[in-house]
């Protein structure tokens, strides 16, 4: 190669060298607690879980007919019972308050003074309510909880009667030692999360209200969002939490198609409303929503991988300013990378015909879109329009659409202390900034706090995931122990005391 080549040339490998190197250097060494410290998983602690996981807390869709509702007010009666340091104490410092419905249900609110009354509060979001599960595709009942030496298997055993009753046990610890979180605490459990969420939006209104507290009254807010997934990467093999610094939005849109020129079915036309709306999908299908990298929390959720990637990959993420391109191309040929790096179009139902020797005049699509927080809904459905590109395709925006999230500072404090508690407690995991590809109550709330962080401390294999919303749904017991120490932990620190400088990053 001629000198001048190398001349060029050099430089960059040195700075693709350093870059790598620099980022390569981990910052999660802090101290696992004491095991005098430690909450040990008694049997106590796992017999009320498993007890909890009974109680058929199903939200149902509107226009279903709603028969448990009594089935909260049985599981709250029980949770009331276990836990008297909370929901039956004297303390001042102790409140309890419940928001009611309708229909027999609650929204329950917990408020724990803190120990310093300058700082701002903090708010914890648990949902009580779980997903329907249809029991012929269970290997056991899933409300007859299957208990193992390593797991119980339940619907609502992850999503999300663990951090329930983890912060349950948490609080109930604390409380029982004598202590008190440095800061006032508010502990939010909705009880329709999966059918949107109403519980959290009236308690929105009330903590307006009734506790005088606004805009940007709480100093974070904790809510559900991914697990930490053992070897959910390839070449990682350690559990990884992408904590959601933001979240996506929601839009859903139905394509309608009235076409009558349709003619006998023993002499079609060339189109029809069936073949119209399926060249319309198939035109969404290969134009996707355009690529977001680099918009939002992306780069910093990969470089913050960069010390647990194999060395074929790792100057690669180290070096986005220079491989950014490659990555985004990248991003098309994997699914999940694909989810935190675009707004996702999903087509979830197909309706047309009645009689199998008719055209039908009408035939309807409905297309989920899961927005990223680099775009908005109307330059979601712009993209649409331009692709679809026929004027026959009617496009309807329905009920219930919701802008991404905002970010939450990628200095914040709180991420900080959160990673703290994490490394203490949890062995081997990484955690990282991200997106968080549902959503969750926290949606609701977003106006009372710029520092909004989703995510499970309950490290779960691989081979679980499915289970969430899905069958054979479970919670494995060293998780759940682990999980109940990161709260305890985090309750013990969630003051305004920074941490020692480079010690604990995100």
């Amino acid at each position: 190669m001629p000198r001048k080549s190398w001349l060029l040339i050099l430089p960059i490998v040195i700075v693709l060298f350093v870059n790598t190197t620099t980022k390569n250097h981990v910052c999660d060494h802090e101290a696992p607690i004491s095991d005098e410290e430690r909450v040990k998983l008694s049997p106590d602690i796992r017999d009320r879980m498993v007890k909890a996981l009974e109680f058929k807390t199903i939200s149902v869709e509107d226009g279903m007919e709603d028969i448990y509702s009594n089935e909260f007010v049985k599981f709250w009666h029980y949770i009331y019972e276990q836990y008297p340091r909370i929901f039956s104490s004297e303390d001042p410092d102790v409140q309890v308050d419940r928001i009611e419905f309708e229909n027999g249900k609650e929204t329950i609110v917990v408020i724990i003074e803190g120990t310093d009354r300058t700082l701002k509060p903090g708010l914890f979001i648990s949902h009580a309510d779980v997903v329907p599960a249809i029991r012929k595709e269970w290997t056991h009942d899933p409300f007859k909880p299957f208990v193992t030496e390593d797991f119980v298997q339940a619907r609502g055993a992850y999503d999300c009667k663990s951090i329930l009753m983890a912060q349950l046990e948490a609080l109930h610890a604390l409380l029982l030692n004598g202590e008190k979180p440095p800061r006032k605490t508010y502990f939010l459990f909705p009880h329709d999360e999966e059918v949107g969420g109403f519980g959290a939006q009236e308690a929105a209104k009330i903590f307006r209200e009734r506790y005088n507290i606004q805009s940007d009254g709480f100093a974070f807010i904790i809510d559900e969002g991914m697990p930490p997934i053992r070897n959910g990467l390839p070449g990682v093999t350690k559990p990884l939490l992408t904590i959601g610094y933001t979240a996506k939005g929601y839009l859903t849109v139905e394509l309608t198609v009235n076409y009558a020129k349709v003619g006998h079915a023993s002499i079609p036309e060339k189109e029809s409303s069936i073949t119209i709306l399926s060249d319309a999908l198939s035109r969404i299908n290969a134009n996707p929503q355009p690529n977001q990298f680099g918009k939002s929390i992306e780069v910093e959720m990969m470089e913050g991988l960069v010390p647990y990637l194999p060395w074929t990959i790792k100057p690669v993420i180290a070096n986005l300013w220079l491989f950014r391109p490659l990555v985004a191309l990248a991003a098309n040929f994997d699914k999940q990378m694909n989810a935190f790096f675009r707004t996702t179009s999903a087509i979830t139902i197909f309706n047309a015909g009645y009689k199998s020797n008719v055209i039908p005049i009408q035939a309807r699509a409905v297309v989920n879109h899961r927005i990223h927080p680099g775009q908005t809904i109307s330059q979601v459905l712009e993209h649409l329009e331009r692709v679809i590109d026929d004027d026959r395709v009617l496009i309807t925006q329905e009920e219930g659409a919701l802008e991404a999230d905002k970010v939450t500072p990628r200095d914040s404090l709180y991420g900080r202390k959160i990673v703290h508690s994490l490394n203490r407690t949890i062995k081997d995991i990484i955690a990282i900034p991200g997106i968080f590809l549902a959503a969750c109550d926290a949606r609701w709330l977003q106006d009372f706090s710029d520092h909004i962080f989703r995510f499970y401390p309950f490290v779960m294999e691989k081979e679980d995931l499915p289970g969430i919303h899905g069958r054979e749904e479970k919670l494995r017991w060293q998780s759940y122990e682990d999980g109940i120490n990161f709260y305890l932990d985090f309750f013990r620190h969630m003051d305004e005391n920074d941490l020692p400088p480079g010690h604990t990053e995100l």
